[in-house]
């Protein structure tokens, strides 16, 4: 009965040796675009050795057809998805190839171009905008500074998307076919948004022109009036909290406009 209690003590102490020796790989299972990279580490449990061989779809180093991956674990995405998708990645210990570790890259390919956001630029609150580009699918989704647009498909080239913009600035809109990553971003102006920024004030025979920061109160002289003119004295004007870049021009209208002032932003 000792006898046996020993072997069962023995085969507990291999087993947990055998558990405490182990390489954990990371990131574990990320998505990469066609032709692009991501860094793999190796960490090595239980082993004097900590060096490994690394190995992509089987083959060490990998190759054209699943990718490649160098001795540092930097694995490059194939040109194309590989027809086993997700590729597998191994580290194998150096020292003793009996341990190794495993993750996986999934391989996606490039999103569709987008040329175009309407309106532009985009007021803050809700809105629906229609996105143009090339190569939309059914099932597309339109992001927002990463945030995924209620979006219909109308054709390949146009999409209608609803989302609510908080005040910012600007902000960037991407789409997604089903399977793909986003393809290029475009950014549009926020308006009506409370941002800040600095503005550019030129004043047309008159004074007062300038760089301002958003919310500031300008005071604008006119110069002395041609004959058959009227003289405003001065115009103050609070700049508004809208997107970069702005330009505001400010002149004096002739005798018996109704307006002494405009303003074209």
């Amino acid at each position: 009965m000792q006898k046996a209690a020993g072997f069962g003590l023995l085969a507990f102490a291999f087993a947990s040796l055998s558990f405490s020796q182990s390489i954990t790989v990371t990131p574990a299972e990320p998505s990469v675009i066609v032709g692009q990279t991501v860094q793999y580490s190796a960490q090595v449990t239980g082993l004097s050795g900590k060096g490994v061989t690394w190995s992509a779809g089987g083959v060490k180093g990998g190759n054209s057809t699943v990718g490649t991956i160098n001795a540092k674990g930097l694995y490059r995405a194939p040109a194309t998805p590989p027809g086993q998708n997700p590729v597998q990645i191994i580290a194998t210990n150096t020292v003793n190839t009996a341990i190794s570790g495993s993750a996986y890259a999934y391989i996606i390919k490039h999103g569709p171009n987008i040329t175009a956001v309407a309106p532009n630029p985009l007021p803050a609150g809700t809105y629906t905008v229609s996105i143009t580009g090339a190569g939309f699918r059914k099932g597309a989704e339109a992001f927002n500074s990463g945030v995924q647009l209620v979006t219909t498909f109308v054709s390949s080239t146009s999409l209608s998307a609803t989302g609510y913009q908080a005040p910012a600035t600007s902000t960037t809109f991407c789409v997604k076919n089903p399977g793909t990553s986003c393809g290029n971003t475009l950014t549009v102006p926020v308006t009506g948004g409370g941002g800040s920024g600095s503005y550019t004030l030129n004043v047309v025979n008159g004074s007062g022109g300038g760089t301002y920061n958003a919310g500031a109160v300008v005071t604008i002289a006119a110069n002395s009036p041609p004959a058959g003119s009227i003289r405003p004295t001065s115009w103050q004007r609070c700049l508004p909290r809208c997107a970069l870049p702005q330009e505001h021009s400010w002149w004096p209208r002739p005798l018996g406009s109704t307006a002494i002032a405009g303003m074209k932003c």
